[in-house]
Formats: structure tokens, sequence, C-alpha cells
């Protein structure tokens, strides 16, 4: 007999778009709300609702942090009804925990396709949802956006002046085929100190900036004067329309649905010039696209990419393709979008599958490791990052039930908890919005999580192999249990022929016993429980039971 160690368990991630008996022995065929760390594998944290009562469907989350005021976040979205047709902008304070309406007078419209872009000008919050003219939340004399002016007056949104000349405003309505349509773009972006709109409601392939705005004041528009920075281009050496853009460095890199293009900054008279850097990839929707250390994250119609700015890398091909791509909601596929989970290194990138009008799966990508995993999410219209007061209730002692071994936190840690930015997510599709980074629970409900590895040789795929004992290197706090699973198959071509699971218990138990027989084999861990658990490897106990097809000397 032998023993075979599977090591270093967490540097391969998950890959389901190869054959497993193809994959490295550290790699896993399947899994689900697990993470790959040096360590090993392990369960996800869960989440819990926060900002409750929350009075609309949340389908955009921005946190406004400025030194030494209180944190807001505001919450663009739609009224919580079946085809709404009024969107509203709420704020949160996250101090007094009271929601207000700063939605602008008149209100805004709303649809299914409808998705908010937001930007920050410095201390200036821009929205434009593509439909209604541009908004930004003013500020006050003291330069803060409280929600309230004084008792019962609201802080609203108003509507961005462009501050067009009368010619100006006369070339903007010519471009226009049909009336009552507003001057707006479908996304808003910051760089340096200019405001750019992308895909314009009279120019799909057009951009156009202000000229530079201060930290405290907003920009103009007004292109037609020429003593001012503003200006716009027709980006026309493809035929698709503009999808949306980002800094990158000492440039803006901007996303159509066929190419993507460079501008850079070169000062008066022209103020950008232009440059493409791909003809051969563009982007699916508008949200899609992330920026992180390392450059831009963004999603196409086929792969998800990640590019420098010198060049266009594929994140998912051969790995989790066909995972996403088969998977994707296509009358709802515009709601897919990528964040970022900087305190993990991750990139989230988010898709409604089959059957969810909102993002239910999730891919995630850590840019240090290149290691792929799968996470379910509460089907979810944004992620974003930030302070959010954790909920109060529960706190007392009698009424949590946990013990002290299995709090996988420290005791006493909460408070700088409402310090650390956390990701919060907008559950569009439930009404609510969550927390992440809380316990090993879905909002209190199950969190299943679950990682397997099939079509394993074990070194040797030509012989028939018995193994009668597993020892899982796993960890689990509290004394708690996870079900382990070991497996059989004679061919790869084979469904996996399952042990009965197994209840094991690091702190009581060191192997799994099994009989199963094969030339590959399969090991799965599962956990319903509210604990962390992390694997660090294993070992198979292995003898030979022949080789079939060949004479036994």
């Amino acid at each position: 007999m032998a023993l075979v160690p599977i090591e270093q368990v967490g540097q391969v991630g998950i890959i389901t778009d190869v054959p497993p008996y193809s994959l490295p022995p550290s790699a896993w065929s399947g899994g689900s709300n697990v993470r790959f760390t040096d360590q090993g594998v392990e369960n996800i944290s869960g989440h819990i609702e926060v900002m409750k009562d929350c009075p609309i469907r949340v389908k955009h989350l921005v946190f406004y942090n400025q030194r030494d005021i209180t944190d807001y976040w505001l919450a663009f979205g739609e009224t919580p009804v079946k085809r709404s047709t009024t969107g509203q902008v709420y704020c949160f304070d996250v101090d007094s925990r009271i929601w207000s309406d700063v939605t602008p007078e008149g209100g805004l419209k709303n649809s299914g396709s409808t998705v908010w872009s937001t930007t920050f000008l410095g201390a200036h919050l821009v929205a434009t949802n593509g439909v209604d003219p541009m908004i930004y939340w003013p500020l006050l004399a003291d330069n803060t956006p409280n929600p309230e002016i004084s008792s019962g007056i609201k802080n609203r949104f108003i509507p961005v002046e462009l501050g067009l000349s009368p010619e100006a405003i006369a070339e903007e309505e010519d471009k226009f085929t049909e009336e009552g349509i507003s001057i707006t773009p479908q996304t808003i972006d910051s760089f340096k100190s200019f405001l750019i709109g992308t895909n314009w409601s009279n120019g799909p392939t057009r951009i156009w900036w202000s000229t530079e705005g201060g930290h405290y004041s907003m920009p103009s528009w007004n292109y037609l004067d020429k003593d001012q920075d503003a200006g716009d281009y027709e980006l026309n050496d493809s035929r698709g329309a503009v999808i949306d853009g980002a800094p990158l460095q000492d440039s803006f890199l901007i996303y159509k649905e066929d190419s993507i293009y460079i501008a850079n900054y070169v000062g008066p008279p022209f103020i950008f010039g232009f440059k493409v850097l791909s003809k051969d990839v563009g982007l699916l929707t508008k949200n899609a696209l992330q920026e992180f250390p390392g450059g831009h994250v963004f999603m196409s119609k086929y792969d998800v990419h990640v590019t420098n700015g010198q060049e266009v890398k594929s994140i998912l091909t051969d790995k989790l393709q066909s995972q996403l791509f088969d998977n994707l909601n296509g009358d709802h596929y515009h709601r897919a979008f990528i964040a970022a989970d900087v305190l993990n290194s991750e990139i989230l990138i988010c898709w409604p599958s089959d059957g969810s009008a909102w993002c239910n799966k999730c891919i995630t990508w850590n840019w240090l490791t290149g290691v792929l995993s799968m996470r379910d999410l509460p089907h979810v219209s944004d992620i974003e990052p930030g302070v959010v007061p954790m909920p109060t209730e529960g706190d007392e002692w009698e009424l949590n039930s946990h013990t002290w071994s299995a709090i996988s936190r420290a005791w006493g840690s909460r408070a700088f908890e409402s310090v650390i930015p956390e990701l919060v997510f907008a559950a569009a599709g439930e009404d609510k919005i969550y927390r992440s980074g809380v316990d090993h629970t879905f909002d209190g409900d199950v969190m299943h999580t679950t990682v397997e590895r099939t079509g394993m040789d074990l070194g040797d795929p030509g012989s028939v192999k018995r193994v009668n004992a597993v020892w899982p290197k796993i960890t689990t706090m509290g004394g708690n249990t996870v079900k382990v699973y070991v497996g059989s198959q004679m061919s790869p071509d084979d469904g996996v022929t399952w042990e009965t699971g197994v209840d094991f218990n690091p702190d009581k138990q060191s192997k799994v016993s099994c009989i199963t027989t094969g030339k590959y084999f399969a090991f799965k861990v599962e956990s319903d429980g509210d604990f962390k658990w992390r694997l660090h490897g294993m070992e198979f106990n292995v003898e030979q039971a022949g080789r079939r097809g060949s004479r036994i000397q």
C-alpha cells in the first residue's frame, strides 16, 4: 500500500472547461461558495441584512464618504411594484440610520432595462440613467451634501446644467430624429478634472467631455466656447455603439460593443487624442467593467478579459467560460456587472443565470494568483464597497447562540467592523440590502458550500486501484463536522460512484475509511453549518487491484 498526497489545494482553483482527468492534482472540478488561498480551500463568509426598510427596490448603490462628515449611502432604484415606471433616489444616513427621499423634483423615469451609471467629480456625485437628464447631488453652504437643508426640506438631486450657448443647443437639437428626448449620456465618468459622457441620446458613438471642474464646482459642457476645454468626438472606426469607459493610469479607455479605444489628454486645442487598442473585442453591457490595481477587467460577448492598456488577455477561456456563457440569461444579460473586493484581492463577475431576472451567480478571480472560484448571490443588481452599520438586534449575551470557539471573528471586534469597508449587496430580487463578511449563513438561511474533484488517477491512470482510506487535512471552528465523500470511476467518461458521505470532525477523527475501486477517484467536501472550515490537503491510501486488459505475470 502507498499514501498518495494531494497538496497545495488552494493554488489552482476550479476548472470546469477541461476534462477532470486532464487537470493537475491540486485543481478542482467543481465547487460553490468557497475561496482558495495559500493555506488551502475554505468556505466564504455569508451576508446579513442591513439598512433595513429601504423604501425602494435598489438597482445601484453608491457610498459617499467625505472626511469629517457623516457617511451616506445613495440608493438609485424604482418603486417596488411590478413594471414600475417611476425612478427614485434615497439617501441613508449611517449615523442616524434614517432613509431620506432625495429624488429630483419632477421625478425620474424607469423601465426594466434602466441601468444607472455614477461617478464622483471632487465632492460632487453625478449620475445618469441614460433617459433623464444627468443629475447631481448639490453641496450646501459648508460644502457637504447633507440630505436635509433644514427640518423637513430635503437636499434633492438636481439636473446637471450643461451651460450650452443658444448655438450649441440648436446644434444638439438638430441631431435628434424625434422630439421630447433629453440630451443625456448612457454613462458618466470622471477623468482628471473632466467629466466624460459616452453614448449620448443623439449619438451612440459620441464622446462628449466637459471643461475642467473643481473639487466643489461643477463644469460647463459648452464645446462651442473656444476659451474652454469642453469638446466631443465621434468614434466611427467601428460600427458598434459606445457602452462604457473608465480611467486607466494616465489614459481613459472607451469600450464599444466591438472595439476598445484609448483617450489620452493632449491639451489645447484638441484636448484629447484617440487611438484604437483593439478591434477584436468589446464590452457586453455597461457596468460589466471594473478597475483594479493591474488594469481593467471586462466582460465581452464571449469571455471575460483583463487589459493593462497595452494588451487584452482572457481570464475564463479553458477554465470557467462555459459556466458563464452557457447559463447567462439572454433576456436580462444587461444586468450583468463586475465588482471588486479589495480586501480579498478578488474580482466578482456577476450574472443572472437562466430563470433568474437578477444576478444570482458569480465567478471570483483573484488578481494576485489568477485563481478562479464560484459563489451564489442573493439576486443582486449591484455590489459596492463601503462602511455600513451592523444590525443591533441579537447583540445581547442571552440572545447569542454561538459558542466562543465557533465564532470566526474576534470577540469585541464589532466596533472596528464599522470602519472597514465591506461589500454591500443591493438585492433587487429580494428587495433587501445585505452586508457581506458576516458569519457563514445567507442572512440566517443555510449556506451550502461544496468543493469536489473527480477524475484523479492518483499517479497511475492505467491500473485498477483500491482506496481504503482518505486522510483529509482539514480544520473546523468550534469542533464542527463537515461531510466528506469518496468516489470512483472505472473510466473518465463514467459517472462517479460515490460512497456514503461521512460526518468528519477533525478534532476527533483523522481519516475516512472506505472501500472503493476504480482507475479514477473523486473527493468532495460539503458543509451547511454556520462555522468556518479550511481544507489544506488530503492523502489517499492506495493499493493495486489489478491492471485491466493486461496479463498478470
